[in-house]
C-alpha cells in the first residue's frame, strides 16, 4: 500500500478477501479474509510512503478449485463506523498460488478460535471451539512490547472476556498459552475507542 496522504494511526486497515470466481451456479464465493475479519491496522504513513503486508496462509480445504480464486485488497476507513468507508482497492484476477501443500486433517487453531469484537472498545471476548483441557495463559502486549495485561483461561471453561476501556487505542499482541509444547498462539487485537 503506497499512500498519496499522511495517514494517522488507528483510522485505516487493509482487508484481503480471497474468493473463489465460479462455484457451480455461483458466483464470487468468500473463501476467506486475511489474516482474519478484522485485517491489518496502517501504521502512521506519510504521503508517499508504504507499507507492505505480512504474508498469510491458510488451510484451503474448502476451496473447490484452486485456479479459480481471486484475491481483492482494500483499504477500509474504520473511524467512519456506520459507513465503513472503500478508500482504495485492487483486484487480483489472475494471482500467483502456491505449490499444494498437504496437511492434517484439522483446522489450526488460528481459524478455530474467535476474538471478538475485534476491533474492540471497552472489552473482547476469546471464544475456543472447546472447553480447554488445562489452563490457558493470556498475555497481551502493546505496540512497543509493553506487558499490559494478563489472565488465564482455567481448565474446563471456553471464553473469557477481556476489559480494554483502560488500553490506549492501537494494535495489540494476544498470546495464548496452553503449557504444552508448541501450543503457543498469537493474534493481533486492535483497539479502538468511540468518540
Amino acid at each position: 500500500i503506497t499512500t498519496n496522504q499522511d495517514l494517522p494511526p488507528g483510522q485505516y486497515v487493509i482487508q484481503i478477501a480471497v474468493i473463489e470466481d465460479t462455484v457451480g451456479t455461483s458466483r464470487y464465493i468468500i473463501r476467506k479474509m486475511l489474516p482474519d475479519a478484522s485485517g491489518t491496522p496502517l501504521t502512521a504513513l506519510t504521503a508517499s510512503t508504504n507499507q507492505t503486508t505480512p504474508v498469510y496462509s491458510w488451510n484451503m480445504s474448502n476451496v473447490t478449485d484452486p485456479s479459480q480464486l481471486r484475491v481483492i485488497v482494500f483499504v477500509q476507513d474504520l473511524l467512519e463506523a456506520d459507513k465503513k468507508f472503500v478508500v482504495q482497492a485492487k483486484y487480483e484476477g489472475n494471482p500467483t498460488l502456491p505449490p499444494t501443500v498437504t496437511s492434517i486433517d484439522r483446522p489450526s487453531a488460528f481459524e478455530t478460535i474467535a476474538i471478538y469484537p475485534n476491533p474492540s472498545n471497552k472489552e473482547f471476548t476469546i471464544q475456543l471451539p472447546t472447553p480447554a483441557r488445562q489452563e490457558i495463559t493470556l498475555k497481551l502486549w502493546d505496540q512497543v512490547g509493553k506487558l499490559v495485561h494478563e489472565s488465564f483461561i482455567p481448565a474446563g471453561a471456553n471464553s473469557k472476556t477481556v476489559g480494554t476501556q483502560d488500553f490506549a487505542a492501537g494494535v495489540y499482541i494476544l498470546q495464548m498459552d496452553s503449557g504444552s509444547k508448541g501450543d503457543i498462539l498469537r493474534k493481533k487485537v486492535m483497539v479502538v475507542h468511540g468518540n
